[in-house]
C-alpha cells in the first residue's frame, strides 16, 4: 500500500488574509496615493471598525466636520475604481 503524496513533502503553511481594511490600506500604498488620499482611507477604516459606523466618533477622532466626512464618504461609496483595485488585490 503506497503512502499519501503529502507524506513526503512539507506541510504547507496556513494562508493568512488580511481583513477587507488592511487590504485597502495596501492598495492604496501600492496605487501611489497621496497622504491625503491614504489619510481619507483611514477615515473609512476607522469608521467601519472602531467607530462601528459612528460618524460623529469618526469625525472627532480626525478633527474634521461630519459634513466633510459624509461628502468623502459619498464619494468612497461611489467609487468604483478602488472596489476595482479591492478585488483584483484581494
Amino acid at each position: 500500500m503506497r503512502k499519501p503524496a503529502s507524506v513526503y513533502f512539507f506541510k504547507r503553511k496556513p494562508i493568512v488574509l488580511k481583513d477587507r481594511y488592511e487590504s485597502w490600506r495596501g492598495v492604496a500604498n501600492l496605487s501611489g496615493f497621496t497622504s491625503h488620499e491614504r489619510l481619507r482611507v483611514e477615515w473609512m477604516g476607522l469608521y467601519y471598525t472602531v467607530a462601528k459606523g459612528d460618524v460623529t466618533l469618526t469625525a472627532k477622532h480626525f478633527s474634521i466636520s461630519r459634513k466633510t466626512f459624509y461628502k468623502w464618504f459619498k464619494r468612497f461609496k461611489d467609487s468604483k475604481d478602488f472596489d476595482a483595485y479591492y478585488t483584483s488585490y484581494a
